[in-house]
């Protein structure tokens, strides 16, 4: 059973509803402060004055305050994140590696991993990752693993994403033993899985498993305001200060304290709705089993070695004229319903402690209706979102660094790709500066662009213009 602190222990509220205490003269920013009377919303909308501490060199209420995140989710060290997980990925990938520093990671990485890999000068040594027979990617295995390390000698790092876009998670305890053996730092990317820790039928948190470093992003599953998110250490060495001063280079100097409250707030809250929403979602599952048109990712579909997030549903179309894309537009336009999102041939929808069961229902009503309105006797053709690959010819940061000049894509076949290009659905780079443009990928990119997929990196289709390092 979690012990939380006690609702006495909010030493950031305490400090913010102290100093709006009485009324003053403001002459300073914000600039809404200046007013004799703030709106609700801009009421906590402050900066850093007297009393109020600072994110960068905390000594009073954040540094309690983050003392106390630390504590709830069994960590040595909690930073209070106001650029999202990015920021903190890329202040670890930055703390811990120097130019030309091996770093193993999946392929299935956030784009700000390769900002890290950029900035830092390190060089990747990616691994593969497997898919589901619906074309849904899985994860990274403890045995890839083990043969990288069999070929890349002193890696500085390995970057693992836990959970995926579809809330399929790694064995992350195998993997923290493999890396441990070798004294590799494990740095986790768990920005879909901060509420892992609060319950015995979510998969392992990274926590758990002793990862060296590993963020969440709070606003995505705890409720924090956007971008708010925390990057968590285990162990302390002489890289503190370095990652430290990164977290003070890759994020605002003004940090937003509405942000930073909602940060808190989850301490003393984190646990509350996650048994009702895990029944909400069992239902879920239970009512789409029956459906016809249907069919949701299953944790019995997966071998042993990979968990699934028991609240991101997985739904895969089946038997209906209609792609994943076209459903989701109906659900929108039709029935008021919106998902987190959708790819050729399936919807990736999140329960939340927020969600009741007439949203449940609403729900399964509108899935029963385009079953009915759209069935085929034909099972709608698997997509598979895998990419090979690419070479990497160039280092990330002296691609990044060189001259670049604009061409059309299927001009840059044999070129090397400059920029970062990310395909919706699954939001995980298929390039990145450095790697060699194939004909391959090329042909792979209109396949799903044709598929309704649209592309982060590249221009507007039919050209498709994309960065490439200049000759």
């Amino acid at each position: 059973m979690f012990n939380f602190p006690s609702r006495q222990d909010y030493p950031l509220r305490r400090a913010i509803n102290k100093h709006l205490e009485g009324s003053r003269c403001r002459f300073h920013v914000p600039s809404h402060r200046t007013g004799w009377a703030c709106n609700q919303r801009e009421m906590f909308d402050l900066t850093e004055l007297e009393g109020l501490d600072n994110l960068f060199k905390p000594s009073g209420a954040i540094e309690e305050s983050q003392k106390i995140a630390a504590e709830v989710f069994k960590a040595d060290e909690t930073y209070y994140l106001v650029n999202g997980s990015s920021a903190g990925l890329i202040a670890a990938i930055w703390s811990y590696c120097r130019p030309g520093d091996k770093v193993l990671l999946g392929r299935n990485v956030h784009r700000s991993v390769i900002t890290g890999l950029v900035l830092s000068g390190a060089i990747p040594f990616f691994m593969p990752v497997e898919e589901h027979i619906a074309g849904i990617p899985l994860n990274i295995k403890v045995e890839a693993v083990e043969a990288l390390l069999s070929e890349v000698s002193a890696p500085r790092a390995f970057i693992v994403t836990s959970p995926s876009y579809w809330g399929i998670t790694p064995h992350l305890a195998g993997l923290r033993e493999v890396t441990q053996k070798r004294r590799i730092p494990l740095l986790v990317d768990e920005a879909h899985g901060g509420h892992f820790i609060f319950h015995k039928d979510f998969p392992a948190s990274a926590s758990l498993c002793q990862a060296d470093l590993w963020v969440n992003s709070a606003h995505k599953t705890l409720g924090a305001l956007t971008p708010g998110a925390f990057l968590h250490q285990k162990g302390t060495d002489n890289n503190n200060e370095r990652l430290k001063h990164a977290l003070s280079m890759f994020q605002t100097s003004s940090p937003p304290y509405p942000v930073l409250a909602s940060l808190e707030r989850i301490c003393h809250e984190g646990s509350v709705g996650w048994e009702e929403a895990i029944q909400l979602s069992s239902y879920m599952r239970q009512q789409i089993f029956h459906m016809k048109g249907f069919s949701c990712l299953q944790p019995d579909m997966l071998s042993e070695e990979f968990s699934l997030d028991p609240l991101r549903l997985t739904i895969i179309i089946d038997r209906i004229s209609l792609t994943g894309f076209q459903v989701s537009a109906l659900l929108r336009d039709k029935y008021e319903i919106e998902v987190e999102f959708s790819g050729p041939n399936y919807l990736i929808l999140i329960i939340h402690p927020q969600h009741r069961w007439e949203h449940i229902n609403i729900l399964i009503k509108a899935l029963n209706e385009l079953e009915n309105d759209y069935s085929s006797s034909q099972t709608l053709m698997s997509f598979q979102n895998k990419y090979e690959i690419p070479e990497l010819v160039m280092t990330p940061r002296e691609a990044s660094e060189g001259r670049w000049q604009e061409v059309s894509l299927k001009n840059a076949v044999g070129c090397v790709s400059a920029v970062t290009v990310v395909p919706f659905p699954p939001a995980t780079p298929i390039l990145i500066p450095g790697e060699l443009i194939s004909a391959e990928l090329v042909e792979k990119v209109w396949e799903d662009y044709k598929h309704g997929s649209f592309f982060l990196g590249i221009g507007e289709a039919p050209s498709f213009q994309i960065m490439v390092v200049k000759e």
